[in-house]
């Protein structure tokens, strides 16, 4: 299945790291088929695991070096009135480590990504669910591309790669951990 970061090239670290990671992220995504299969079911636990994992992201990095912060904040934002509308609220996660602020960017705009493909899912599920406004934010195609052309500039040989590989796994742990932390 072709996704939306196979559209940039194959070519530099970011696709070497797409590949080292992806095992740590198939194993988060593992837990969020409950809200793919049953998405009107699942909607608090999915938006209170999204808005775990977000916050838990912004905390584990400098602020000011964070390109996708703006966003990450407004995600929040979102969440929460969601989460709100739907009675509800979210079990922090706290992060184990600090990442580097380009593998929080990575993550953050990667889920983006992931977030308006279920969106469309979303759309035309039968029956219709209410999309909640997590869902309609922008999900940051230039900051993408940007950040995949930054990434790309990384030397995969570097104590850099190395330090972003293991960034992006510690990240997906906290989805992961979010996700199960909302478990009821």
């Amino acid at each position: 299945m072709r996704t939306p970061q196979d559209r940039v090239g194959p070519e530099g670290f970011r696709h070497a790291l797409r590949l080292a990671t992806r095992a740590a992220h198939d194993d988060s995504e593992v837990l969020f088929l409950r809200f793919t299969d049953s998405p009107g079911d699942t909607m608090r636990w999915f938006l209170a695991a999204q808005r775990a994992a977000l916050a838990a992201i912004c905390d584990s990095t400098e602020p000011a070096r964070m390109a996708s912060r703006p966003l990450a904040r407004a995600l929040l934002t979102r969440l929460d009135a969601d989460l709100s509308a739907l009675g509800g609220d979210a079990r922090p996660v706290v992060p184990a480590r600090t990442l580097h602020p380009m593998a929080a960017d990575y993550l953050v705009l990667g889920s983006r990504l992931g977030t308006e493909v279920l969106r469309r899912a979303l759309i035309g599920s039968a029956p219709p669910v209410p999309v909640p406004s997590y869902f309609h934010a922008c999900h940051g195609p230039a900051m993408w591309r940007d950040h995949c052309a930054l990434l790309n500039a990384v030397d995969p040989a570097s104590d850099l790669a190395g330090d972003l590989t293991r960034d992006v796994i510690a990240g997906y742990d906290l989805f992961h951990a979010a996700a199960v932390a909302q478990l009821d």
